[in-house]
């Protein structure tokens, strides 16, 4: 993979930059909460993986 190694945040940074269509839809979606429904889903994933591993 040619991003192999490279922080995520600088891949999408790069999209946004080049204003193509992959940039409409990130900026879109940051815009409407994305990063904070990703992370609650993220949150609620790693809770039930806890409770479900007693």
């Amino acid at each position: 993979m040619a991003n192999a190694g490279v922080d995520p945040t600088v891949i999408v940074q790069d999209m946004i930059d080049y204003r193509g269509t992959s940039a409409a839809a990130l900026v879109t979606m940051v815009t409407r909460g994305f990063r904070e429904s990703v992370s609650a889903g993220l949150d609620a994933a790693a809770k039930k993986a806890a409770a479900m591993s007693c």
